[in-house]
């Protein structure tokens, strides 16, 4: 997808405006970019490629308010939006097949970096452009953003900050929440499990930054409980992400402090409401409806267990009582056990505290 009107961010139109060799520039290294990633071992899949570029694209432009960007230099602009396509790089299938999807996933921001500053100028980098940029994609995966250099030059009196531009594309890129920068085909090539770590992103509705008062806040509809317990680690995770970059945001005045999450928990009371109804109407059911699928199996709605006694050997007009032979139980047999009986004709088992056969009786009652 070319870049057009439609889908230019701000900042891409202040590159366009204010710096027309730039922008020529950088639209050249987006042409080899989208040339390339077809041959992405993550993605294999150009479209959820280019749109997860694109959204990181759009995530920046949220973070930054509109009247700090207009006091951005041009040559940060540039490099921004240079990383910002070039951060996943190093996934590249082709680069390097010798390494299993999982190392190339692990590995990326820094194969990322080599594979900028070896190809610099079919990139239409020069040297000192590409270190620049090649830093800032490496940091986006850093947990300790103090490894970067603080700055580089470009020429004389020109120096750029490095560590600020990569907390900035760092949370951006975190704050992708589409599911589809995991395609389906990803899953099933890369034999991957199809879990709560790939799947939880399909119950994010959406993602609100409000850069006039420094909210960031991700809405979800989980459809599960399992659902809604990932989610909460993922933002947790996100969270631990910003608290590790803030400082380097306030350099750009940026002031996010905290991810909050708001749930809509319809699908999970719903949920819940159906399953205790199920459990009662479960827990109520008479003991002629839990009788096991196979023909003669009686189910005991005590222990759920399927009585090994075959059914046409059931008796069931006969009782079981156990209890031990004493006076200080005569008041239990008598007044609690023997009345229920009183209605019909019962087979009575005794049974002392041994567990031995003591009476068979046959009693009319």
């Amino acid at each position: 997808m070319a870049i057009n009107a439609s889908n230019m961010t701000q900042f891409e139109k202040i590159l366009m405006e204010g710096a027309p060799e730039r922008w020529a520039q950088y639209r050249r290294l987006v042409d080899t970019v989208i040339n390339v990633l077809p041959y992405q071992q993550d993605h294999f899949d150009t479209h959820s490629a280019e749109h997860h570029i694109r959204q990181v694209l759009h995530n920046v432009d949220m973070l930054v308010p509109d009247d700090q960007k207009a006091a951005w230099s041009l040559i940060d602009v540039f490099l921004l939006l240079c990383s910002i396509w070039l951060h996943d790089v190093g996934k590249l299938e082709d680069y390097d097949a010798s390494l299993s999807f999982k190392e190339i996933r692990s590995r990326h921001a820094d194969r990322s970096y080599e594979f900028i500053v070896k190809l610099n100028e079919k990139l239409s980098l020069d040297e000192k452009e590409a270190l620049i940029i090649a830093y800032i994609v490496k940091g986006h995966t850093l947990s300790d953003l103090g490894e970067l250099p603080e700055k580089k030059g470009l020429g004389i009196g020109q120096a750029v900050t490095i560590r600020p531009l990569a907390a900035l594309l760092r949370l951006a890129d975190e704050l992708d929440m589409d599911y589809r920068r995991v395609p389906d085909v990803v899953k099933r090539l890369s034999k991957i499990q199809s879990n709560q770590k790939w799947t939880v992103r399909e119950s994010i509705d959406g993602l609100e930054i409000n850069n006039s008062v420094w909210d960031i806040i991700i809405y979800s509809t989980p459809k599960t409980f399992d659902s809604l317990d990932a989610l909460n680690r993922t933002v947790s995770l996100v969270n631990e992400a910003l608290d590790s970059i803030w400082v380097y945001l306030r350099d750009l005045r940026l002031f996010y402090r905290k991810i909050d999450h708001v749930i809509d928990d319809t699908y999970l009371r719903e949920l819940e409401k159906d399953t205790h109804e199920k459990e009662a109407k479960k827990e109520h059911e008479p003991l002629e409806n839990k009788r096991g699928e196979a023909i003669g199996e009686l189910v005991c709605q005590f222990t759920s267990s399927v009585c090994k006694l075959p059914a046409q050997n059931t008796n069931m007009k006969m009782v079981f009582v156990g209890m031990p032979f004493s006076e200080d139980f005569e008041d239990v047999y008598r007044f609690a056990i023997q009345p229920v009986l009183h209605l019909t004709t019962y087979i009575l088992y005794f049974f002392d505290r041994d567990l031995r056969l003591s009476i068979l009786a046959l009693c009319i009652l």
